[in-house]
């Protein structure tokens, strides 16, 4: 079940009533898994009756609704939570009310407001705003997987194993990058299921935050890897912590390493190559002491790339290391006992680490929607 809360704002596109956006909202209201509410901190307007008479659409007047307390109210009243609710924002206000009460923000591109329209998450009309309210509802909201390693954590968006065996671990990168480079719909409704999962994962508890990815095996470290995009859009949707600075990656990778995707000559298990071609960006050499690092990367099997990332994050400081795959293959994932003895933001020769072995660790895994994630791809 999703829940719907806009202002009374969102029915204008170019300072006219729109009949787009008011068949839309009813359109999803309509469907009996969802629940739409129009709050304002004015009365109901006179045109809601003509819009939305015979509609389970509902009005609500709150005083101060930016505080964000509206959120919880009608995620009791509806009996169900507030990583349920979606905010669909057409001003300021709207964001405000979104972010104080820990819902999902999605803007509203046809607002005004540059700063709803440069949202991490946004929808370019009524219409597909439909489109990622169904993709989002069929989503559980949970990690397919999830496993502390004590030092560091692995959440995995879905398990791609089975859902076509044929298909290499390359195949999926692939879609992947078509996805974000292509953006719309698909990119925003892939965003908006992997923002549930961390709401649901209270990611808005956690302190001090730095987001990150980890880079591709040829990155050219200009911030422009494909995820790099789609890690700041996904901060701006969960959290108000501030990015790792555009342009300045958090991580260095100062040679080309093996695509791992393909197999590398010393086993795709083995760390070596990862950790002599990669080191974190001295920019961050003071700004990363006690930080919480979120770190992304496209896909994982062994696991080998967060293990590597985890060790050099936290002997550069960092507090605690949270890393996240959009998807996991096969049930070959470790954790890894690294200890880096030279400085992890230059280079690290051979000599400059100990790879002590690696760790099992069952996790914990959930029955995930596989489809929801296969279809947007």
């Amino acid at each position: 079940m999703s829940v719907i809360i806009c202002s009374t704002k969102i029915m204008y596109e170019n300072g006219v009533c729109s009949t787009d956006v008011a068949t839309s909202l009813k359109n999803i209201a309509a469907k009996q898994q969802h629940s739409v509410y129009m709050v304002s901190n004015h009365s109901k307007p006179t045109w809601f009756d003509a819009h939305f008479s015979g509609s389970s659409v509902k009005f609500l007047q709150e005083l101060g609704r930016q505080k964000g307390t509206i959120i919880s109210s009608i995620a009791d009243a509806e009996a169900s939570t507030i990583f349920d609710v979606i905010v669909l924002a057409y001003s300021k206000i709207d964001v405000q009310m979104g972010t104080n009460g820990n819902a999902l923000i999605i803007g509203a591109s046809w607002s005004n407001e540059d700063y709803v329209r440069n949202l991490g998450i946004s929808s370019g009309t009524p219409s597909d705003f439909e489109k990622i309210v169904d993709t989002i509802s069929s989503w559980d909201n949970l990690w397919w997987h999830h496993v502390d390693f004590c030092s560091y954590t692995v959440s995995s968006l879905s398990d791609l194993s089975g859902y076509n065996q044929s298909q290499p671990q390359s195949d999926f990168s692939a879609r992947i990058t078509k996805v974000v480079k292509n953006g719309g719909n698909k990119l925003n409704s892939l965003l908006a299921i992997t923002a549930r999962s961390l709401l649901k994962d209270n990611i808005t508890n956690i302190e001090k935050t730095m987001w990150g990815i980890y880079p591709s095996s040829s990155s050219t470290n200009n911030d422009t890897d494909v995820l790099s995009e789609f890690s700041h859009r996904l901060r701006t949707a969960t959290t108000r912590a501030r990015h790792a600075k555009r342009e300045e990656p958090l991580f260095i990778r100062h040679s080309a390493s093996p695509k791992r995707s393909k197999g590398a000559s010393t086993g795709r298990s083995i760390p070596n190559n990862q950790i002599e071609t990669i080191h974190i960006n001295p920019f961050y050499k003071k700004s990363l002491k006690d930080k919480n690092v979120i770190l992304l990367d496209d896909c994982t099997t062994y696991g080998v790339s967060f293990g590597v990332a985890a060790a050099l994050l936290l002997k550069g400081g960092a507090k605690s290391v949270k890393t996240i795959a959009l998807g996991k293959f096969g049930n070959c994932l470790k954790g890894y006992d690294i200890d880096i003895h030279s400085d992890p933001f230059s280079p690290i020769p051979s000599t400059g680490y100990t790879f002590n072995g690696l760790i099992s660790s069952p996790g914990r895994s959930y029955q995930a929607n596989q489809n929801s994630l296969i279809n947007i791809l």
